[in-house]
């Protein structure tokens, strides 16, 4: 969801993922949504590079993480209290969606916010991936 402000400062906003009809991240989870996409592009490169991770929200005690799994598939879950979600994708999928739309994500505050963030889309639009 892309934030309703031209402003790149406390931009709220909300990251929604779906995984196999399971909603793991939704709407509910609003934060810090440039400092949450920028933690995102790390989660690509750690999951690109056979790594798992996990990560908290930016200003929440909500943990997500993405674990390696067997068959090419990849544990995804996220914890906010006593709250626990948690299923499996295909690992290479579910890369090519969040890079696809963390490109689309900063590409989009480029053009509102006339900032700039180049090392994001070069982690994203890295050769062979």
């Amino acid at each position: 969801m892309l934030p309703d402000t031209r402003k790149t400062k406390d931009l709220l906003g909300s990251v929604e993922l779906t995984v196999n009809g399971k909603k793991i991240i939704d709407r509910q989870y609003i934060d810090d949504i440039l400092l949450l996409w920028i933690d995102l592009v790390n989660v690509v490169a750690d999951l690109r590079e056979g790594k798992n991770t996990s990560s908290y929200y930016p200003d929440q005690p909500i943990r997500y993480w993405f674990c390696r799994s067997k068959g090419g598939r990849v544990i995804v879950g996220l914890e906010n209290g006593g709250n626990k979600f948690e299923t499996s994708a295909n690992v290479e999928q579910l890369i090519e969606v969040l890079r696809l739309a963390g490109i689309m994500f900063f590409q989009k505050i480029e053009q509102i916010s006339n900032q700039f963030y180049p090392r994001q889309l070069r982690q994203l639009n890295a050769d062979g991936y």
